[in-house]
């Protein structure tokens, strides 16, 4: 069966037994991106799953000029308008994310991350004046919707002498 098209019950288990993890609770295992290993861990998020409707609420509350028409353009804006409010730089902006996560019952859920179990995350001052402005509990560890389970490394070798874009992919 394809690592796509996961069996339900495996689904499942992951998404019960795997999160949600506390701030500081991430196992190093599943953060740790060595290079050499075959296999790559699951990909959680850090942030908190809020429903899209409410999610279009905070922002009719703290940006009501940028809800516009578009509510989905509108939702997915927010980063942008908190990098700008908090000054983030451009090297830490890739942190602050609106991404799909599943929760216990397997269901997805919109997510608002300030980090990523396999690039890093915000500083830990920056983190709690977002919880402030919006009035959130503490961000914890949640499970991607796609990338729930460990799978094998792919690497990609770009062909010497072929065509632009030809290339060698390899699955460890």
């Amino acid at each position: 069966m394809p690592a796509t098209r996961p069996h339900s019950n495996d689904f499942l288990r992951a998404c019960e037994q795997q999160q949600p993890l506390p701030m500081d609770g991430l196992p190093k295992s599943l953060c740790d991106m060595d290079p050499n290993s075959k296999l790559v861990p699951p990909k959680y998020w850090l942030g908190w799953a809020i429903d899209r409707q409410d999610l279009l609420k905070l922002m009719k509350v703290h940006y009501p000029q940028d809800v516009g028409f578009s509510r989905t353009s509108a939702v997915y804006s927010l980063p942008r308008l908190l990098w700008e409010e908090f000054a983030i730089e451009p090297d830490q902006q890739r942190y602050l994310a609106i991404g799909i996560v599943a929760e216990r019952d397997g269901k997805f859920q919109t997510a608002l991350s300030v980090g990523c179990s396999r690039i890093g995350m915000l500083g830990k001052e920056v983190i709690a004046q977002i919880q402030a402005k919006f009035g959130l509990e503490p961000p914890q560890w949640l499970i991607d919707a796609r990338e729930w389970d460990w799978t094998r490394r792919t690497i990609i070798i770009p062909l010497r002498g072929g065509k632009e874009g030809e290339c060698t992919i390899i699955t460890l």
